[in-house]
């Protein structure tokens, strides 16, 4: 083969060669773009799963709250119950309610159930 005819062929596949590596260029930096806007999109989702989950554990926090303190003005309620039975009872159950004896002694457990009834303050036992 005469040696110009070999230069051209080496010029030739030099020139192949240079178009194919400008392809492999272009291709790396296509891979490269859509490898960081997956993990832009990654990063989005990570930052939107911390915030659903924050999200349901602030709803639970405060559904949890609510029902304890509607549950404490229920308990209230039955509270307030038992304490009236208790009013249209006692006298009834102390012997010689009308005597200062009688009277002292309902008096004592009126106190009583008072102090055991009473109503809470559901808002700050919850808060």
């Amino acid at each position: 083969m005469n040696p110009e005819r070999q230069a051209g062929n080496h010029a030739s596949a030099a020139r192949e060669l240079a178009k194919a590596l400008e392809g492999v260029s272009a291709r790396l930096d296509a891979i490269d773009m859509e490898e960081a806007a997956l993990a832009r999109r990654g990063r989005l989702t990570w930052r939107l799963t911390w915030a659903l989950f924050s999200v349901v554990v602030l709803v639970v926090a405060l559904l949890a709250y609510g029902g304890n303190v509607a549950q404490c003005r229920s308990s209230d309620r039955v509270r307030a119950e038992q304490t009236a039975l208790w009013e249209r009872t006692l006298p009834h159950i102390v012997n010689n309610a009308g005597t200062p004896a009688g009277k002292a002694a309902l008096a004592k457990l009126r106190r009583q159930v008072a102090a055991d009834f009473a109503p809470r303050d559901c808002y700050a036992l919850h808060a």
